[in-house]
C-alpha cells in the first residue's frame, strides 16, 4: 500500500513565516521598550498624561484619540481623515483600552505589510532580494511610531495589497487597497497615479493615441480612480456640511473647489511649497535624509538603469510596468516631503516607501551578499537605524521634539 504524497509547501512560504515572526517580535520589542521607557524618561509637555500613561499617546496621537471619542471638535483636526479615528472608535471608548486595542491592530497590520511587501518584491524581482528587504523592514528608522496608534502601519498595508494587485492585474482589488489608504491618509489619493500608469502604459505603448481603442480602458481607469479618492472626497463633502451651512463661516468655504484639507494644512501646519525651508527646521530636515537619499538613490538607478539594480523577475512586461509605476509615486511623495511637508516624518514613512527596502536590498544583492564585507551605504544605514532608533523611542516616550 503505498503512502500518499506529502504536499509541497508554496515557494516562498517558508520566507514569509520567518518574516512575519521576525516583523512580530520587534514590534513587541519596540512595544515593550517604550513600556519601560514612559516610566522613567521625564516628560518634556504631560499634555497627554490627560488622557492616558498608554507610550503610545504622543503628538498627532492625541488627536487621533480625540476624534475617536469625541469626533471631529476642532477644525485643525480637519487634516486628519477619517478612517483611522473610526477604527479606533469601534476599539472602545475608554483612552486606555482604545490604545492597547490599537497597537494590536498595528502589529498585525505591520505583520501584514511585511507579508505583501515580500509578496511584491517577490513578484518583481527575485527571491533573495524580497528575503533581504523584509528582513530590513523589520527594523525600521522610526520604531517608535509602529506601536503608537498612528496611521502609518496600516496605511503600509494598504498601499502594499493595492501594489501586489497590480502585479496580476487585478485592478477592482487594488482599486479597494487603495481607496482603504486615502481614507487613513489624504496622501492615499496619489496611488491613482501608478494605478493609472500601470493600466494605460502599455496600451498607450501598443496603440499610441488611437482614441477608440484607448476610450474603454480609459473609462474604466476613471471609474477606479473614483473608487480610491472618494474617501477622500466625502469626507471634504462632509466637513463643508458640518462647518459652511447654513452659513460660510470659514475662509475655505467659499472657494472654487472648497478644500478645508488644503486650508487646515497650511493655517495650522504650516504646510506648503518651501514653507518649511526655514533655518531653524534645518536638524529635523537632515534627520529625514538618510531615508530620502535611499528612496531617492532606488528611484535615480530604476530610472537610468544602472548596473547594480535588481534584475527583474522574468520577463514579464507588466512587472516592469508595476515597477516603474510605483517608482513613479514614491518619486512624488519625494517630492511632496522635500518641498511642501514637514520633511522630518520621512522617518516615519519610511515603512510606506517600497523603495528604500529595495535599493539596500538590491545594493547588499548585486554586490555579493552573503559572505563579504558590508559596503558605506550598509554600515551608515545600520548604524543609523540603531542609534537613531534607539534615540527616537527615548525622545518619543518623554514627548520631546522631533515627531
Amino acid at each position: 500500500m503505498s503512502s500518499a504524497p506529502i504536499p509541497r509547501r508554496p515557494p516562498g512560504s517558508q520566507d514569509v513565516q520567518k518574516l512575519a515572526v521576525l516583523t512580530l517580535i520587534t514590534s513587541l520589542g519596540y512595544y515593550a521598550v517604550q513600556e519601560v521607557l514612559v516610566r522613567v524618561v521625564e516628560p518634556f509637555d504631560s499634555s497627554h498624561l490627560l488622557a492616558s500613561t498608554a507610550p503610545g499617546l504622543r503628538w498627532d496621537a492625541l488627536h487621533f484619540l480625540g476624534i475617536a471619542t469625541r469626533g471631529y471638535t476642532y477644525e485643525q483636526q480637519l487634516a486628519f481623515q477619517p478612517g483611522w479615528q473610526g477604527l479606533l472608535h469601534i476599539l472602545g471608548t475608554d483612552a486606555g483600552a482604545i490604545l492597547r486595542r490599537a497597537a494590536i491592530v498595528n502589529t498585525i497590520a505591520r505583520v501584514g505589510a511585511v507579508v505583501f511587501l515580500y509578496k511584491l518584491t517577490r513578484a518583481l524581482f527575485d527571491r533573495r532580494t524580497a528575503l533581504i528587504a523584509g528582513v530590513l523592514y523589520a527594523f525600521p528608522p522610526a520604531p517608535a511610531v509602529l506601536a503608537a496608534p498612528y496611521t502609518e502601519t496600516t496605511f503600509a498595508l494598504a498601499t502594499f495589497v493595492g501594489f501586489y494587485a497590480m502585479t496580476t492585474s487585478k485592478w477592482w482589488a487594488s482599486a479597494l487597497a487603495f481607496a482603504v489608504a486615502a481614507s487613513l491618509r489624504a496622501t492615499g489619493v496619489f496611488t491613482t497615479i501608478p494605478l493609472a500608469y500601470a493600466i494605460l502604459a502599455p496600451l498607450l505603448k501598443q496603440y499610441g493615441l488611437d482614441i477608440p481603442r484607448l476610450a474603454p480602458r480609459v473609462i474604466f481607469t476613471g471609474i477606479l480612480c473614483v473608487i480610491v479618492i472618494l474617501p477622500f472626497v466625502t469626507f471634504q463633502a462632509w466637513t463643508w456640511a458640518q462647518f459652511c451651512l447654513p452659513e460660510p463661516t470659514r475662509p475655505w468655504c467659499t472657494k472654487l473647489l472648497p478644500s478645508s484639507y488644503s486650508f487646515v494644512q497650511g493655517e495650522y501646519w504650516n504646510i506648503g511649497l518651501f514653507k518649511y525651508w526655514r533655518p531653524e527646521q534645518v536638524p529635523n530636515i537632515a534627520l529625514a535624509v538618510p531615508v530620502l537619499a535611499v528612496s531617492l538613490i532606488g528611484v535615480y538607478r530604476h530610472f537610468t538603469n544602472n548596473t547594480t539594480t535588481c534584475t527583474q523577475a522574468g520577463p514579464s512586461s507588466t512587472n516592469e510596468v508595476v515597477t516603474t509605476a510605483i517608482v513613479v509615486y514614491v518619486a512624488l511623495m519625494d517630492a511632496l516631503l522635500i518641498f511642501a511637508s514637514h520633511t522630518q516624518i520621512a522617518l516615519r514613512l519610511a515603512p510606506t516607501d517600497p523603495v528604500v527596502w529595495w535599493t539596500l536590498a538590491c545594493n547588499f544583492v548585486s554586490t555579493g551578499g552573503k559572505g563579504r564585507k558590508l559596503n558605506r551605504l550598509e554600515k551608515a544605514w545600520g548604524l543609523w537605524v540603531w542609534v537613531w532608533g534607539a534615540v527616537s523611542l527615548v525622545l518619543w516616550s518623554g514627548h520631546y521634539p522631533p515627531a
